[in-house]
């Protein structure tokens, strides 16, 4: 019914849901995983990949395959070299780096619906402006997922404990605010979701041959006998 349907829709999930397999098996026997919560992320990210395909299979339309490739990176950088490999530990500001990334490939998820829902009629400014809103909001949202799932683990993601911490072993002198991770981060994802502005701007002024390639939807082929 759809042309190319399979490899614009299905195989970017398929890559990377093996990427997650194979991740799997090096945090089990590399870094001897034993983090319960480590592979119930792995398997929610499999699962999440493939949420835009099955959803446009359900409906008959599928989404633009840019969303495909957007929700397998989000997976790839958050969970598999995130949690799995423990990039935090070997890479300086990796979570900066993460939600810099998030705010990027973020903004072009926010793109990529509001055009299924007809956000190409608005102004380009007013479009501009509703991306990076939704993005951050989006963002914001992460920031509850890490507050609440470092209470149900007893991790610090936001570093707040450790901040408080530091004032205390600085004789209460508030040496860093306990909010700053959550306020950077914030920051950085404004700062990526205006680097696809940029993108997106200079592939509209050439034309926007590469957006279009990459965000335009699917349209059924009707067989008329």
């Amino acid at each position: 019914m759809f042309k190319g349907s399979f490899a614009r829709q299905w195989l970017p999930s398929v890559v990377f849901a093996g990427l997650g397999l194979i991740f799997t098996v090096i945090y089990t026997f590399v870094f001897s995983g034993a983090q319960a919560t480590v592979y119930l992320q792995i398997v929610l990210g499999i699962i999440g990949l493939f949420v835009f395909p099955v959803w446009g299979a359900i409906v008959k339309k599928p989404f633009a395959p840019a969303l495909s490739i957007i929700v397998g990176l989000l997976v790839f950088f958050g969970i598999y070299l995130g949690k799995a490999s423990d990039m935090y530990s070997y890479i300086p500001h990796y979570d900066k780096v993460l939600h810099t990334n998030f705010g990027l490939v973020g903004a072009g998820m926010v793109y990529a619906l509001l055009l299924r829902w007809h956000g190409d009629k608005l102004h380009p400014v007013g479009l501009i402006v509703v991306v990076i809103l939704a993005t951050l909001g989006v963002g914001a949202v992460w920031e509850f997922i890490e507050f609440y799932g470092g209470m149900l683990t007893g991790e610090d993601p936001q570093l707040v404990w450790g901040a408080v911490n530091e004032i205390i072993s600085a004789g209460g002198e508030r040496v860093i605010n306990p909010i700053t991770d959550t306020i950077d981060d914030m920051l950085v994802t404004v700062m990526g979701s205006a680097v696809f502005i940029i993108i997106y701007l200079i592939d509209k002024a050439f034309g926007g041959k590469v957006f279009k390639k990459l965000f335009e939807e699917e349209t059924p082929k009707i067989n008329n006998k």
